[in-house]
């Protein structure tokens, strides 16, 4: 069994890549290779340098590598299949020659709750066919593969929704990335999507969720972006993900996989919480046997 694992700019609470609140990215980069980590999400494009020539040297300078870049694009609708291509193209030819492995999408309407998130057989036709796409093009020009991502308040969020999208997806392009913190935070159980799909599945974004803040969730009908102030995600060790089960669970497929740690935190009381975060889920991942290195 092995699962290496990462670290993302969404635990340092970058979730637009231009907010004036988000840590300068040079402290972002500084703090992961202080807590020990290797390889690094791209996050939000526009975050980290788009220049790929500086990429690279802030990476290879702090001995860090590009593992997974971040889409997020409209996919639900066929006029805007060729913007989604793009920005594909546009974050592949960025960290594709770094050593990027993976791109994880998400539906542009993931986050946040203004337009209606049940989709009519052609919007679902659509969504199915642009991530089809999105993920040929990335297999053959990129070599790399395309993992979406189920969102809370996404289009695809529920336990049966993401089973369609598997079961409707191409399964030479199309694969996923298990958020285990988003997917039960509605009705998923990780180990159980985890051990029906493994072969869909060789990307995790790993975190976990208050059960106690979820009562509020549901009672109160907050939103994620609601949610994520109140403190729904939750340090390993006490939130509601049996990760020890996960673990068991790839033992047992014998399982070789990648994943990245998220603690979904905004605003960021200060820049000196996420590495204390983050420094403390590392070691209780690899109190499991998962590693920063392989």
């Amino acid at each position: 069994m092995s699962l290496t694992f990462g670290i993302a700019p969404d635990s340092w609470g970058v979730w637009d890549p231009k907010s004036p609140e988000n840590p300068p990215w040079e402290r972002f980069l500084d703090d992961i290779q202080r807590g020990g980590f290797v390889y690094v999400e791209l996050g939000p494009y526009g975050y980290l340098p788009t220049d790929r020539s500086r990429l690279s040297e802030e990476l290879e300078r702090r001995s860090l590598q590009m593992l997974a870049g971040t889409q997020i694009s409209v996919l639900h609708s066929r006029r805007t299949r060729q913007a989604a291509l793009a920005d594909a193209r546009q974050i592949a030819e960025l960290i594709a020659p770094l050593g990027a492995k993976f791109m994880v999408g998400l539906d542009g309407h993931a986050i946040g709750r203004d337009d209606p998130r049940k989709l009519d057989p052609i919007q679902w036709r659509d969504f199915v066919e642009t991530s089809n796409q999105i993920g040929k093009l990335l297999a053959e020009e990129f070599d790399m593969t395309f993992t979406f991502h189920p969102h809370a308040d996404g289009l695809v969020e529920y336990r049966e929704e993401t089973f369609r999208y598997l079961d409707d997806t191409d399964p030479r392009f199309v694969s996923l990335c298990l958020d285990t913190g988003h997917y039960e935070y509605r009705d998923g159980d990780s180990v159980e999507l985890f051990r029906r799909y493994t072969d869909r599945i060789p990307f995790l974004h790993i975190k976990s969720v208050n059960p106690e803040v979820l009562v509020r969730v549901e009672q109160d009908d907050l939103s994620m972006a609601e949610a994520v102030p109140l403190g729904v995600i939750a340090e390993p060790e006490h939130g509601k993900v049996n990760f020890p089960a996960l673990r068991d669970a790839m033992v047992d497929l014998g399982y070789d996989g990648w994943a990245v740690i998220e603690h979904d935190i905004h605003p960021l009381p200060n820049f000196d919480v996420p590495l204390q975060i983050a420094t403390r889920s590392k070691a209780y991942y690899e109190s499991l046997g998962w590693s920063v290195t392989r």
